[in-house]
């Protein structure tokens, strides 16, 4: 027994952190999803898709920055491409990808985030320059200011 646990806390990503998900995440989506009635992502599919994804890659997104990337890049699936399941606005050489339902949208962004950025990055570092494993952007602009200011305004609902 204590093999497996030392061998789950040196192969978790994040220098050896042992992540896990309990009932807060789901509460915490649910509180601040209230403030956001006409969201196409439910507090379960946040919270469904995040134990997924945490159980494939062992890496846990965390839920304000996942609720804030999808209110800034569709509305949390009301605007833009959001209206083909594609919340996060994903984009492929081809460009923006449709997912057949939105919680293929969301788990792809889940993924996504996981395999990554989080794989190699902190949450704390994303916040300040929000770039994947090979140093390429998420998003051009002034992506961290907004990205920084709507985790805060989630996190001060809490």
């Amino acid at each position: 027994m204590k093999k497996i646990i030392l061998i789950m806390l040196l192969s978790s990503p994040l220098w050896g952190i042992a992540q896990q998900i309990d009932s807060t995440y789901y509460h915490n989506c649910n509180i601040i999803l209230k403030s956001y009635p006409k969201s196409k992502i439910s507090a379960d599919m946040f919270y469904e898709v995040a134990k997924e994804v945490l159980d494939e890659t062992g890496i846990l997104v965390p839920y304000d920055l996942a609720i804030a990337q999808g209110i800034l890049e569709t509305s949390l699936g009301n605007a833009g491409v959001g209206r083909r399941n594609n919340p996060f606005s994903i984009n492929s050489r081809k460009g923006y990808i449709r997912y057949n339902t939105m919680r293929d949208g969301v788990k792809a962004y889940y993924s996504l985030i996981a395999r990554k950025y989080l794989k190699c990055r902190t949450y704390e570092q994303l916040k300040y320059n929000f770039v994947n494993c090979s140093g390429n952007r998420y998003c051009v602009g002034a992506y961290e200011k907004a990205l920084s200011r709507q985790i805060n305004y989630i996190n001060r609902k809490l």
